[in-house]
């Protein structure tokens, strides 16, 4: 079966076989895209979309794995060009940028090249190649007529020394980021959506990790899309000193607050504060990264959350001279 997709501004467009007739379509608002993989003895494997509140819905039955995840993967990467393409037309709105924050916004352009670069599989352990590329060790091996799915790219190991630098830049100009500490030795440099679960799970342990290590708070839009647009803008467009207390009210908040604007919001805000949270979002898109918490060190390294999670191994890639300033203290 061929799935069809199409997108514009506010909308995705499903159907099956080409076809555009009604029964035929199905169509979500940008701010409510989670799709997943199902499979049963019956139906086979199927597109899912998972509503908000936790529902798979069946859509679209696939003849073999294979199918669904290349199914899936043309959605995710047409959902990609698409909020990029909304990312630039937000961001051209606003004409007068900082000098201080010139040199992050032009180290994130190099976003905008990767829109049209497979996206990333739902499922953690496959994915689909796109066309030439080559397949995966194990596909070349496998025998004639069997499917096998290779496995799919990981996130990056470290930074270039220009994304770095562009990092430490725009923490210095104070705009787009949430300060939970200052003053010690070594950073952490911390992407996370205000909708995202494993965000919320991470940031009791951030605040613990503030008293040794500054962490800084890059809030993005990559999860939730609007919904998460809309809690996040407004702590950006809070002053510096009581933007901390306003990213701790926005990461607690509840999933639905009953306020129609925060849980179904149609339209990104127009402020500053959500063309800054674009211009992370950007960034997000240019180094690579593929879920949120995304955490970098000083040195330029991406640190799984388990790393963080685990004093040792933390100690380790964060160097134990960390450790040695604190306790002598």
């Amino acid at each position: 079966m061929k799935l069809t997709v199409k997108t514009d501004r506010n909308t995705l467009y499903l159907s099956a076989d080409g076809s555009y007739q009604e029964q035929a379509l199905h169509s979500f608002p940008l701010s409510a895209c989670h799709f997943g993989l199902g499979h049963d003895a019956g139906s086979g494997h199927i597109l899912t979309h998972n509503t908000f509140s936790g529902e798979a819905v069946q859509l679209f039955r696939f003849e073999n794995e294979y199918q669904a995840i290349e199914a899936l993967n043309n959605i995710r990467k047409k959902l990609k060009q698409q909020r990029g393409l909304n990312a630039v037309r937000r961001l051209s709105n606003f004409i007068f940028w900082p000098v201080a924050a010139l040199g992050f916004i032009v180290s994130i352009n190099g976003a905008l090249m990767n829109m049209n670069q497979p996206a990333q599989p739902l499922q953690a352990n496959t994915y689909v190649p796109a066309p030439g590329q080559p397949a995966a060790p194990q596909q070349q091996l496998a025998a004639p007529g069997q499917v096998v799915a290779p496995m799919a790219p990981e996130a990056p190991k470290n930074l270039s020394d220009n994304d770095l630098l562009s990092l430490k830049d725009a923490v210095a100009s104070g705009r787009f980021t949430i300060s939970l500490s200052t003053g010690h030795k070594h950073t952490l440099y911390v992407f996370s959506d205000p909708l995202c679960p494993h965000c919320r799970d991470l940031e009791p342990r951030l605040q613990e990790l503030s008293k040794r290590y500054n962490i800084e708070i890059f809030p993005v839009s990559v999860f939730g899309d609007l919904r998460s647009m809309v809690r996040a803008a407004p702590v950006l467009d809070t002053g510096k000193d009581s933007r901390l207390k306003s990213w701790e009210d926005t990461i607690n908040m509840g999933y639905t607050t009953m306020n129609p604007k925060i849980d179904d919001p149609k339209v990104a805000p127009d402020t500053t504060g959500a063309r800054l949270v674009d211009a992370n979002n950007m960034a997000f898109a240019k180094f690579g990264f593929i879920g949120t918490p995304s955490i970098v060190a000083d040195s330029g390294d991406v640190i799984p959350v388990p790393v963080v999670k685990d004093d040792a191994r933390l100690q380790q890639v964060m160097g134990f001279e960390s450790q040695w300033n604190e306790n002598v203290r």
